[in-house]
């Protein structure tokens, strides 16, 4: 006995996106099984998307023209494979996100990064920063394309981070662009972690 199974191609269409779904879905059920255990009720700060205004643009523009293309496939199933490309490497771009997690009772902490919600990043000891610092930064990216050069860079920031006891090793928490809301913002976490603040001076 032989069974012939046609889909149509609204049902290809739709298959690829419930298993699209599906992986992300999944992705978000597994990472926080560790967290869960270790962490009775983990501290996390995010400092948003770590890429450039221009690159979030061209993912946005990837995403769009992906969707598009997702589309188009209705019509020409060779239009398919250029919708899945922009979809995801163009949600890739626009879901990044940078942050940490800080554990107090394993006395942990750990810087991430998070694509599509899932957060990738290794564990190290609290105990390592002593205390707790605003710095003045201007975060700059740079891309180099044959002959031109490209460029971008923020406006003053205040950014709250931990340092560790000689002040060459940080970690960021969060950014500000009032100076005063980072102050306050790090007496904040300084009572949260019970760490002093410090002028920064590196040893």
């Amino acid at each position: 006995m032989q069974f012939n199974i046609a889909l149509s191609r609204p049902g290809i269409h739709a298959i690829i996106i419930a298993w699209y779904f599906l992986l992300i879905d999944i992705s978000r059920k597994l990472t926080p099984k560790y967290r869960h255990c270790t962490m009775s009720k983990p501290l996390v700060y995010n400092l948003g998307n770590p890429n450039s205004p221009k690159f979030n643009l061209f993912g946005y523009t990837l995403l769009i023209v992906g969707l598009i293309f997702f589309g188009l496939a209705y019509f020409d199933l060779d239009a398919l494979g250029i919708g899945v490309v922009g979809v995801v490497f163009g949600g890739v771009v626009v879901t990044s996100r940078d942050g940490l997690i800080i554990d107090m009772t394993a006395r942990k902490l750990k810087g991430y990064t998070s694509l599509y919600g899932y957060k990738y990043g290794e564990w190290e000891n609290l105990d390592n920063y002593v205390c707790i610092s605003v710095l003045t930064s201007h975060r700059v990216w740079k891309l180099k394309y044959m002959s031109a050069k490209y460029s971008d860079v923020t406006p003053r920031e205040f950014v709250v981070c931990l340092l560790n006891k000689s002040h060459r090793k940080k970690q960021d928490l969060k950014r500000f662009e009032n100076q005063q809301e980072a102050l306050s913002f790090a007496q904040v976490v300084s009572d949260e972690l019970n760490l002093p603040i410090e002028r920064y001076q590196s040893q």
